[in-house]
């Protein structure tokens, strides 16, 4: 990413105190559960990554993955359980990929920060990230989302798209404060037969001055695989 032959850590899940909500990173007001607590120490497993970078400025990266670092609960306890979520990673990168911040996309099960009120996310996994920018500095981030809360089998087969803006606006510096917002809302595919995987995302890019949308999709199955 940063050179040839250097290789970076985008998930520090590795003792090193990231982690850090996106709420705390935007607002600079505290904010901490235990989920972000064990994902600071948990040298948990990630897959299926995405990265992308933004077209306004190539020295802001964003990353993602489906996330293991909060699987084990309680956090920090000797004896733990994989009761926690799988959920998608966000790492961001401010200086071309030399260096990453590690967090997740609000809205996981454990948050409770202001964030995650506006997330809309009804399930307790999330993965199969995919990534877009539009020419506003605006991101978006693509996920397949089902498992039930209460812990059925039932899967619910949601695609949900969070999207992301500068908090100072379109015209703020790409660093100001992480540069990004909370979440959209979640959109249901169906009931527990439709299944959803890897839903693929992108943005119409018209003329500057004219509004720019975003836009999934997905396959449509009679049963899971």
């Amino acid at each position: 990413m940063s050179s040839a032959g250097n290789n970076v850590r985008l998930s520090h899940d590795d003792n090193t105190a990231d982690y850090v909500s996106l709420y705390t990173q935007n607002t600079g007001t505290p904010y901490d559960d235990p989920t972000l607590q064990e994902c600071r120490v948990s040298h948990g497993r990630q897959n299926e990554p995405s990265i992308a970078i933004d077209p306004r400025n190539s020295s802001v990266i964003l990353g993602s993955s489906n996330d293991y670092c909060g699987v084990y609960q309680p956090a920090g306890a000797a004896i733990q359980s994989a009761i926690g979520p799988i959920w998608l990673g966000y790492y961001r990168s401010q200086d071309g990929g030399a260096t990453f911040r590690s967090s997740l996309v609000p809205g996981y099960p454990d948050d409770t920060s202001p964030y995650a009120a506006l997330a809309h996310i009804r399930t307790a996994s999330s993965g199969d990230p995919v990534i877009a920018w539009d020419n506003h500095g605006r991101a978006f981030f693509g996920s397949e989302s089902s498992d039930d809360p209460a812990g059925t089998k039932k899967t619910f087969g949601d695609v949900f798209v969070a999207r992301y803006r500068n908090p100072q606006g379109e015209s703020g510096p790409a660093g100001a404060n992480g540069g990004t917002g909370p979440t959209g809302p979640t959109g249901p595919t169906g009931p527990s037969v439709i299944w959803a995987t890897q839903p693929p995302i992108d943005v119409r890019r018209p003329r500057a001055t004219r509004p720019q949308s975003a836009a999934s999709l997905w396959r449509r199955d009679g049963t899971a695989p």
